[in-house]
């Protein structure tokens, strides 16, 4: 994977005249997004918002391609989410309503773009084990995360993990002798 500074100098320019909001910081006349504020960029900014989902597919593009090119064996992509990656962006609703759900801005088109360097691509859309109780790993008892809430309705969950394995064996087993 490209260290952060090689990740920073891949980013796309912005309009200089723009303010940027403090959710955003500027690395020579590249944006780069803090962690956790993409929903306060999307409301303050729907361009910029445009221009860093861009630099994201990208650094997304960058990275895979990299990984994909480093490992010589076959490689088998695997999207998984609770949503289709064949979306278009719209920013015309709310935040939730354009890009709710993992991973986070990788839609059909981001995925053709690595889809050439990786021999098998397995496609899995679930909501399995959703709603989940959240269990403290401490005490064994229910619990809530930090914005107060009971249940994980957002990352994949246990059972969605091991899904795709049902998915991969048969899949995988061609490239075992």
């Amino acid at each position: 994977m490209r260290s952060k500074a090689e990740r920073s100098s891949s980013a796309s320019v912005v309009n200089q005249n723009v303010r940027l909001p403090q959710c955003i910081i500027e690395v020579d006349k590249k944006i780069a997004i803090a962690s956790g504020t993409h929903g306060k960029l999307f409301t303050i900014d729907k361009y910029l918002f445009r221009e860093a989902v861009k630099q994201m597919r990208k650094s997304f593009v960058d990275d895979y391609s990299e990984l994909a090119k480093k490992n010589k064996v076959p490689k088998i992509l695997l999207y998984l989410s609770t949503q289709t990656p064949s979306y278009d962006d719209d920013f015309s609703g709310s935040f939730v309503q354009t890009h709710q759900g993992f991973p986070h801005f990788i839609n059909s088109s981001t995925i053709e773009c690595i889809l050439p360097q990786f021999d098998e691509y397995v496609e899995l859309i679930s909501s399995r084990g959703f709603p989940r109780k959240l269990i403290s790993r401490f005490t064994g008892k229910p619990t809530t995360n930090s914005k107060g809430n009971a249940y994980n309705d957002y990352y994949a969950s246990s059972e969605m993990h091991e899904y795709p394995l049902q998915m991969l064996l048969p899949i995988s087993s061609k490239y075992v002798s």
